[in-house]
């Protein structure tokens, strides 16, 4: 699962297995860090994810150890993310994601 920002700023496009909510959320957060440092914009996304994993764990009655065992999880996305998008090239298949969300 991918999304990707082209060369042209602002420009965001999805792969086809991208559900249209989550390109259009990562075109809102796009949006808002834009003009923000590289190292702000990390510290905020680690603290978002953070507190998303807690809220969702306490709300179902989970443990600490759930909480470390989602953060796992999403941190092998992380990394799964990352090689995919590494070399990948636009396809003709890519969906544009629309500003104003």
């Amino acid at each position: 699962m991918t999304t990707r920002e082209t060369a042209e700023r602002g420009r965001i496009t999805r792969d086809t297995d991208v559900p249209e909510r989550v390109g259009e959320l990562f075109q809102a957060f796009n949006h808002v860090a834009d003009g923000y440092t590289f190292a702000e914009v990390m510290e905020a996304t680690a603290n978002v994810l953070a507190a998303a994993i807690d809220s969702f764990v306490q709300e179902r009655g989970g443990r600490h150890a759930d909480a470390r065992n989602i953060a796992e999880q999403v941190f092998s996305g992380i990394r799964k993310n990352i090689e995919a998008n590494w070399l990948r090239q636009a396809s003709p298949d890519d969906i544009e994601v629309p500003h104003g969300h």
